[in-house]
């Protein structure tokens, strides 16, 4: 609305006097005099402005001009936008444009709430354009057709697609709903729906934009919501996008993103890379959106043959990011850098090393690993390898423990490429050995158990047991993502097939009792793994009954689970400890933290039954393992090669002699020497000889020990085992 000139020349009182004369006027001036309004309210007179805008909308309501009475009142209500009382005002006003029942129902729907006046009167605008045969949409129940509406009980009756005479409050349409017109996306299929069918299989492209138009900008997912399945099936979606993407990449008006997850955009005008475009580029402030718009550019022009005033205005923007980003986001610097290095535009006028040298602090440095995308992250180490490849690995590899998931899969692909292989295992080994490796390791062990058997990090049985000990963990952040990627590995049948593959018996048979009695998995999961096991090994279906083993089989015990009869004992009495110590003491404490009250604020009670919970768990999963241990005396064991029941001298490179004696799976006693044949030292030395070298866990550089003797146990664990 803009005011001519004749008009502002006037003084106010004349051009007072030109309104007032308007209102008497045969055909009221609405557009000069709205112009005129807000001209005098720009002009600080907004007390005059209000004056004249109440006499303009009186001399409408009486001449029941609807249209301009809705837009002066659109004007009030905005110059009020923080005077609650003038909400009584724009309630009367628009009562006196829709003066009859219907009309007076809706205004008592929109106005009569808490919202703010501009809010309540888009809700009243909404609610005046409902009539019978209206079409209109609503999040929820998606596109719909007014077929009534009732003045009495103050609801307008909805034909939606697939529920039919919905009822919906005026107060609750007036909130939610949105009127559209005929050439809407679901109107148009809803008046032809053949014609639409045709365009859908015709020009996919034009469906596409016509929804854009309806819907406003939307992401390839969000599109595909608001087409299936109401005009396609599932199944016809992916050609329809093919064609319909190849169709508006064609189109200069269309703005297609080159994230999936970004929306399509309608532009006013064809976008072209000129002196406009770089001028709003150049005063963009914000970061994230600079470094997209030169992934935009660098995408549709050669940034080579761009003028040099043009390539100036590039670096000086990335160097902008570049200092923006700093420490609290030194990701943006990371992405500039590399970015305006790639582009061939890191000018001199931007000290391009400091910033690169601001991120190389191993703390700045994580920080901003995790934060790239793995796409840039390979990018990043690309870059900074060709400034100092040696000091990269260094910084890498002491920082490979502490990664997140998909920072540690780049990181280890780029070192596995520059041939760092027995870095990494000499960095990982140590922690898969003691069973210490985080999520993110065991993750990354899984997705690559050929390297890990190659690099003789751990055995898969190894790796499995530490695996299931892993859900039991509690867990955040980026520990819980790579928590629930280990579910998801241990879930997939080809994985486990591999790794049941690579397992003997024993291995398969404790490795089922493991999952059965493993906590922090959810039961169906649970139960899913090892039904596919027992399918793949039907001999494991006693075990997950949780049979007892039978005489025979505990005379082989030595190929199965079994330990020492001392051990076994000590194993009974902590069991017995637990049952007639523990959990009687913490029913004692339930029913002390009972008496408190309130038991849904009571953090004692909490307590106490959690501890409850975990005390069962502990009774549950002792009493299974001393079902499945067996005892033994590790009588008529050979000498002939390593294994339970023997002693193992060893000749460490330092020249240190060691000797070793391999008991059962609870055993283990370091001042004599005595190790659990489960322990990862009695796993590298079973099945070797004497003469043979073997790397024991924790030895430096992975230097070879020699095998001197295999032996019976020495008397002092006779003396053990007897006690």
């Amino acid at each position: 609305m803009e005011t001519s000139d004749e008009l502002k020349s006037k003084s106010a009182a004349d051009l007072e006097e030109w309104f007032l004369n308007g209102l008497q006027a045969a055909n009221i001036p609405v557009q000069e005099m709205l112009a005129v309004l807000v001209f005098t309210h720009d002009s600080g007179n907004a007390e005059q402005a209000d004056s004249l805008a109440g006499m303009l909308q009186d001399a409408l309501a009486e001449r029941a001009l609807v249209e301009p009475s809705m837009r002066l009142l659109e004007l009030r209500c905005a110059w009020h936008e923080r005077d609650g009382g003038f909400r009584d005002t724009a309630r009367r006003a628009a009562a006196a444009v829709y003066p009859d029942r219907m009309g007076l129902a809706k205004v008592k729907s929109a106005f009569d709430t808490d919202v703010p006046i501009a809010e309540c009167l888009r809700r009243f605008s909404v609610l005046t354009r409902l009539a019978p045969g209206v079409f209109c949409h609503e999040n929820t129940w998606g596109f719909g057709v007014v077929k009534r509406l009732d003045d009495f009980y103050l609801k307008v009756i909805i034909d939606f697609v697939g529920k039919a005479e919905h009822p919906m409050s005026f107060a609750y349409a007036g909130e939610t709903l949105d009127v559209v017109g005929d050439d809407h996306l679901m109107a148009r299929q809803h008046k032809d729906p053949k014609a639409m069918a045709d365009l859908i299989k015709n020009d996919p492209a034009e469906v596409a934009r016509i929804a854009l138009k309806s819907y406003g900008p939307l992401s390839s997912p969000r599109l595909k919501d608001v087409l299936v399945p109401v005009l396609m099936p599932e199944a016809d979606w992916k050609g329809f996008w093919d064609g319909a993407r190849r169709g508006l990449k064609n189109d200069p008006l269309i703005e297609i993103p080159s994230k999936r997850n970004e929306p399509i955009r309608i532009l006013a005008r064809e976008k072209a890379y000129d002196a406009e475009w770089f001028a709003g580029f150049t005063a963009e402030r914000d970061t994230d959106r600079l470094l997209e718009l030169v992934a935009e550019l660098d995408s549709e022009v050669e940034i080579k043959n761009l003028p040099a005033d043009l390539k100036a205005a590039l670096t000086e923007r990335l160097g902008f990011v570049a200092k923006a980003g700093g420490s609290r986001r030194p990701e943006l610097t990371a992405r500039a850098v590399m970015t305006a290095y790639q582009l061939g535009v890191a000018g001199d006028e931007v000290d391009w090393k400091a910033h690169t040298e601001s991120l190389m602090p191993p703390k700045v440095f994580q920080k901003t690993l995790n934060a790239l995308s793995s796409r840039d992250i390979g990018r990043f180490l690309a870059y900074l390898a060709g400034i100092d490849a040696a000091r990269l690995h260094d910084l890498l590899l002491s920082l490979l423990l502490r990664m997140e998931l998909t920072t540690l899969n780049e990181a280890m692909e780029f070192l596995i490429a520059a041939g760092k292989d027995k870095e990494c295992a000499d960095v990982i080994r140590p922690l898969a050995a003691s069973r210490k490796a985080g999520m993110e390791i065991l993750v990354w062990l899984c997705r690559h158990v050929d390297t890990m058997v190659t690099w003789r990090v751990a055995k898969p049985a190894e790796l499995l047991i530490q695996v299931v000990d892993a859900f039991a963990v509690e867990c955040s952040y980026g520990a819980l993502k790579a928590q629930n990627a280990l579910r998801e590995i241990m879930e997939q049948r080809s994985w486990l097939e591999d790794m049941l593959g690579r397992l003997d018996d024993r291995q398969r048979h404790d490795f089922l009792k493991k999952v059965s009695d493993a906590p922090g998995w959810e039961p169906a999961s649970r139960r899913s793994v090892m039904a596919r096991m027992i399918k793949l090994y039907p001999e494991l279906t006693k075990v997950a009954a949780g049979e007892e083993p039978t005489a025979e089989e505990k005379a082989a015990a030595p190929k199965g689970r079994f330990t020492s009869t001392r051990s076994y004992r000590a194993r009974q009495d902590a069991l017995r400890k637990l049952v007639e110590e523990e959990v009687p003491k913490n029913s004692r404490d339930i029913g002390v933290a009972r008496s408190y009250g309130d038991l849904r604020e009571n953090s004692e009670y909490k307590f106490a039954k959690e501890h409850q919970r975990l005390l069962m768990q502990r009774q549950a999963e002792m009493e299974r393992d001393l079902k499945a241990v067996a005892t033994t005396e590790f009588d008529n064991v050979t000498t002939e090669k390593a294994g339970p029941g023997t002693c193992v001298t060893v000749k460490r490179p330092d020249g240190r002699t060691d000797r070793y004696s391999i008991l059962g799976e609870w055993d283990g006693e370091e001042s004599l020497g005595i190790v659990s044949n489960l322990s990862r030292l009695a796993q590298v030395l079973d099945g070797h000889v004497a003469g043979d070298e073997v790397v024991l866990p924790g030895t430096d550089n992975n230097a070879a020990s020699t095998i001197v003797e295999i032996s019976l146990f020495p008397d002092a664990v006779k003396h053990w085992l007897a006690g």
